[in-house]
């Protein structure tokens, strides 16, 4: 999976926008397009935290990321 947080001066127009508290999260429509749904998940432990994202594809049964 590929993350990019550095944002400035690039074209984020045709990306799908979620935003959730004080995150935005932008999914690439490719993405969007080939998957069922999107699962954001956010754990803390202490002053660590943890992000993952599971994508189910359209008809198949394994997961991208």
């Amino acid at each position: 999976m590929s993350v990019d947080t550095y944002l400035k001066g690039k074209n984020t127009q045709g990306y799908h926008k979620v935003s959730l508290e004080n995150v935005d999260i932008l999914v690439a429509p490719s993405l969007a397009d080939m998957s069922e749904s999107i699962d954001l998940g956010l754990k803390q432990f202490l002053m660590f935290k943890s992000f993952s994202v599971d994508v189910a594809v359209k008809g198949h049964h394994h997961s991208l990321a």
